[in-house]
């Protein structure tokens, strides 16, 4: 099992959307799928057996994680999406208004938090016994455990540090004709800020996983895709990596067997898959289809599974192939498998 590790440098900017025009700050399985494949039509021919690899892999979503330097030593945390489940705060100290906002304000663990997340699970009444005492929080969307920064000694706050910042700039069209200047309008951007304080720097990166093994070719076309970018507005360069960084994934949680099981990519499941839902949220895909061929057209819409729903059991998932009147210069899929992982009762 391989992870991918892509490294932005300071003040890198990303125009990641989704079908309600708001920017995210990560990159969904789909998303991942359609850049890699655009990417192999850079490079291979339409017949390349990339693509078939492509077509087979089960790949993540691209997750956030942050790289620490504390003087001369270094650490990186890799963060999960927060599971879609109902709370139970019976044994928090907190009220339970407190604690609901809290948890409502988290977007991603990481991996040692999402253990103890695990075992947290009451199976009796279904519900998440969530306490926010033993975890530290980094601008209030990430939480880690105590022991994973062991060693590093650091005392700086970090409720308040944000990575990665949604900013707005106002813009204004130019006519080509005769440069007069014509449409007023805000354009919204995720930056990428380091944060430096003293001799502690944090410096946020993205990361996936591809379950199976892969190719040489694969390997080269993520290469490709970090000096092509992610997202919109590449020709502004936005969505650059200046390093890409590939290593065994050698966390055994995902190997783990479970009771329940949380995806970490957008999933569509096949028909008789739906039953093993249940929690999740809905998010729909819609746009444009991009094609190196000519025009663009109007996508079908599409709703997906969200990362962090959970599922009663394993599922493969299903990638859609849709077809349309008005356009037939190659096929569109709409990738949807599962990359899930168990939660609940695990062994340790």
């Amino acid at each position: 099992m391989l992870i991918f590790k892509l490294y932005p440098s300071n003040l890198t900017k990303f125009h990641i959307g989704d079908s309600n025009r708001n920017l995210k700050d990560f990159f969904s399985s789909d998303q991942l799928f359609s850049s890699l494949y655009n990417c192999g039509v850079l490079m291979f021919d339409k017949n390349d057996q990339f693509f078939d690899e492509l077509k087979k892999v089960t790949i993540s979503s691209m997750m956030p994680g942050i790289k620490i330097i504390a003087g001369e030593k270094e650490r990186e945390i890799l963060f999960l999406p927060k599971p879609i489940l109902p709370i139970d705060n019976s044994n928090s100290n907190d009220d339970e208004i407190s604690t609901n906002k809290k948890y409502k304000r988290i977007r991603y663990v990481s991996i040692e938090a999402f253990k103890e997340l695990q075992f947290k699970w009451n199976q009796n009444n279904e519900k998440l016994e969530f306490d926010f005492n033993p975890f530290i929080s980094i601008g209030g969307s990430y939480i880690y455990t105590k022991e994973e920064l062991a060693g590093l000694n650091i005392t700086t706050n970090l409720d308040n540090v944000k990575l990665l910042q949604k900013k707005t700039l106002p813009k204004v069209v130019i006519s080509r004709l005769d440069d007069t200047s014509e449409n007023f309008f805000f354009q919204e951007e995720v930056e990428v800020n380091y944060f430096k304080k003293g001799n502690l720097t944090l410096k946020p990166f993205y990361y996936f996983i591809c379950r199976e093994e892969v190719s040489l070719k694969f390997k080269a076309v993520v290469r490709l895709l970090a000096d092509e970018g992610i997202g919109g507005k590449r020709s502004l360069f936005h969505g650059i990596f200046e390093k890409v960084v590939e290593e065994q994934f050698e966390e055994n949680l995902i190997n783990n067997n479970g009771n329940l099981f949380m995806s970490l990519s957008s999933v569509i499941p096949q028909k008789e898959e739906l039953s093993k839902l249940m929690y999740y949220d809905l998010e729909e895909r819609n746009g444009y289809i991009y094609s190196t061929t000519g025009r663009s057209y109007r996508k079908k819409t599409i709703r997906v599974i969200k990362e962090g729903s959970i599922f009663s059991g394993n599922i493969e998932g299903n990638i859609l192939e849709t077809q349309y009147d008005v356009f037939n210069k190659h096929p569109i899929f709409q990738y949807g498998r599962a990359f899930l992982i168990p939660f609940g009762e695990v062994n340790r």
